[in-house]
């Protein structure tokens, strides 16, 4: 028989794999307490870092500062400065005071002084003080004929810069100068009435004090050939003139190869020296920033109320000090981009200048001009500006008619 090809067998039932669960909708449940979980902007709890990974260590509070200071060696050594310093000053009070009583009794000599015995007496005086001086251990120093200015400005004697001694030191710049002390006088009459009448003076700087007279004085007048310092004077002066005349002429030069030049400054200016000549000071290049003509004062004013007074722009860089010429010169006679001299205040040091990036002059005339802008207001500068110049006019005016008529000034007294 030939094999009958088997008939197929009913299929017996085979064990179910197991399927996956089809999703089903969740039936609501009581939500069960969960723990906390931090929040974003919480920190979380220190959870263990697997080994091998530093730990990050809480930083520990931050110490509350002292009360006072530790008393260690810098602290100490600014203590001893202090009271050094503190002892120092009454010692220098002291001598002065100890000293401005001895020179009282030697003054009463030129008020009680015969007119025929006033050079005798005059001339005992200033041995009789520089006596004095040696025995308090103090410096004798008499000064040549000075004016105001030459006072004002002398680095040889420091008592030009000194004020009137206050115990406020924020009244140190309201207190009267040694120039004022001496100059601001009425007429010759009291200056002459001045005469070895004791003042006392403190120098800001240094906090050395001064017990000081006036010996003598000059009235105005046109100097002789012969007179003491003259001819030195003289000789300054003619040198200082020659050398701005030549101090000019080597500006122009450098202006004019500035102008020629298509390099940078510093690159133009390499190897250029002030005189032209090998060893002479090197000329530098530098910006001064955006400045104006005037600027608020920021000294303290004696009335709070009171707008800042007006003043000159001074620039950090500019040796020699800025003065009305000197913005004259920058302002109205050089355009933008023009290159040219430009003397300091006094007339010590010339600079080569190149105007840059001025302020457009139409718009600050417009804003000036403005309808808002009160410019005769108490607290307007202008204003102020406006009445300085009218109190120089006058006073300018009044010199010239008291030249002119040969105006002489009489003491209510007499």
């Amino acid at each position: 028989e030939e094999p009958k090809p088997e008939e197929p067998k009913p299929e017996e039932p085979k064990p179910e794999e197991p399927k996956p669960e089809e999703p089903k909708p969740e039936e609501p449940k009581p939500e069960e307490p969960k723990p906390d979980q931090p929040k974003p902007d919480q920190p979380k709890p220190d959870q263990p870092k697997p080994e091998g990974e530093p730990v990050d260590t809480p930083k520990p509070p931050a110490e509350p500062l002292p009360e006072f200071k530790p008393l260690d060696e810098l602290l100490k050594g600014q203590i001893r400065a202090q009271l050094r310093d503190q002892r120092t000053r009454a010692r220098m009070s002291e001598l002065a005071q100890k000293a401005r009583g001895e020179m009282i009794k030697i003054n009463a000599q030129f008020a009680e002084a015969k007119k025929e015995e006033v050079e005798q007496v005059r001339e005992k005086m200033r041995q009789e003080t520089k006596e004095l001086a040696a025995n308090y251990g103090l410096r004798y120093v008499e000064t040549p004929f000075l004016s105001p200015e030459e006072l004002e400005e002398s680095e040889d004697h420091p008592i030009g810069s000194a004020t009137e001694p206050v115990a406020n030191p924020f009244e140190r710049t309201t207190a009267p100068t040694v120039v004022e002390q001496h100059f601001a006088v009425a007429d010759f009459d009291t200056l002459a009435r001045q005469r070895y009448r004791l003042m006392e003076a403190e120098d800001p700087s240094t906090l050395n004090r001064f017990v000081h007279w006036q010996i003598d004085f000059l009235k105005p007048h046109v100097p002789t050939w012969t007179e003491e310092g003259v001819q030195e004077q003289v000789r300054q002066a003619w040198i200082m003139l020659r050398a701005r005349e030549l101090a000019e002429q080597r500006a122009e030069e450098i202006a004019k190869l500035l102008r020629e030049s298509d390099k940078t400054w510093a690159e133009a200016l390499e190897g250029v020296t002030e005189t032209g000549k090998e060893g002479s000071q090197s000329l530098v290049a530098v910006y001064t920033g955006e400045f104006s003509w005037l600027t608020q004062s920021s000294a303290p004013q004696t009335n709070p109320f009171a707008p800042p007074p007006m003043e000159i722009t001074q620039i950090p860089i500019v040796l020699g000090g800025t003065s009305q010429e000197f913005m004259k010169r920058v302002f109205n006679e050089m355009e933008n981009g023009a290159i040219g001299p430009v003397w300091s205040g006094d007339h010590r040091y010339i600079f080569v200048a190149r105007v840059d990036n001025r302020t457009n002059l139409e718009q600050t005339q417009t804003d000036f001009l403005g309808p808002n802008t009160n410019l005769f207001s108490f607290f307007s500068p202008y204003e102020a500006i406006a009445r300085a110049g009218g109190q120089s006019v006058a006073q300018q005016w009044t010199e010239n008619l008291i030249e002119r008529y040969q105006v002489k000034w009489q003491d209510a007294e007499e």
